[in-house]
């Protein structure tokens, strides 16, 4: 059996996050990102079900000239052009090389990627797209709280039956879920910026600092305290 291999680094200059998994046979839940995520399998396979900022909006108006998020019209791809500049990108950030050329590396990966399968992102609108997005401004706003179903419907203004079934139609998962992907996205920054798991456990409202290892590990692919390792080790070594 292939040894499990999981690296991860950040890169301060471009503003994101690179990750690389060998041998691993973890099977992600379903989950979303706050941020855009562009992955390439070289090898074996994964089943992908997605539906689906900042950088990406700063990129976005470079390519296209507006200042506004693109939507993808396949959520996966076979684009040879497309792999070679993603593997050329990855590797310059993997070994903290590259300096001007990453740069460039990223801006024509974006470039490629919008023109040839972006579309405007408001074609991409829901059902109930208004109640929904009060749902999730709500468990945005409480996440560190105990909340259940029915505070949620009463915010949204829809019954439990509409609001499950037009959530998970639009955003892929349930409403659970959604709120224990924002108690992870809130511990991803407080871990970024320096605080132990446990703590930012607690201050995301997870239970205990098992359940939150779990979850953590479970959509990140990496524990809390080795996330938290790739933005002290950059700060140390600055």
């Amino acid at each position: 059996m292939k040894k499990e291999t999981r690296t991860a680094v950040f890169d301060e200059e471009l503003r994101v996050e690179a990750y690389r998994f060998e041998g691993i046979v973890q099977a992600f839940p379903n989950h979303f990102h706050e941020h855009y995520v562009i992955g390439l399998v070289e090898s074996g396979q994964r089943r992908l079900s997605c539906r689906d900022r900042e950088a990406m909006l700063d990129l976005a108006e470079e390519v296209t000239g507006r200042k506004a998020l693109p939507g993808f019209s396949e959520n996966v791809i076979q684009d040879e052009e497309a792999g070679c500049c993603m593997c050329l990108l990855h590797e310059m950030v993997m070994t903290g090389t590259g300096g001007f050329g990453k740069e460039e590396a990223l801006w024509f990966l974006i470039s490629l990627l919008i023109q040839r399968w972006g579309q405007p992102f408001e074609r991409c609108i829901p059902e109930c797209w208004r109640e929904i997005g009060q749902a999730c401004a709500y468990m945005e706003q409480h996440y560190k709280e105990r909340i259940c179903l029915e505070q949620i419907c009463r915010c949204a203004g829809l019954s439990k039956s509409t609001l499950l079934r037009a959530f998970t139609k639009s955003k892929g998962v349930t409403p659970y879920r959604y709120l224990e992907m924002v108690r992870i996205h809130e511990a991803k920054k407080l871990l970024a910026g320096g605080m132990p798991p446990v703590e930012a456990a607690i201050e995301t409202g997870f239970s205990d600092q098992s359940h939150f290892t779990n979850y953590f590990n479970q959509f990140i692919g990496l524990a809390p305290g080795i996330y938290r390792d790739i933005f002290t080790a950059d700060r140390a070594d600055s």
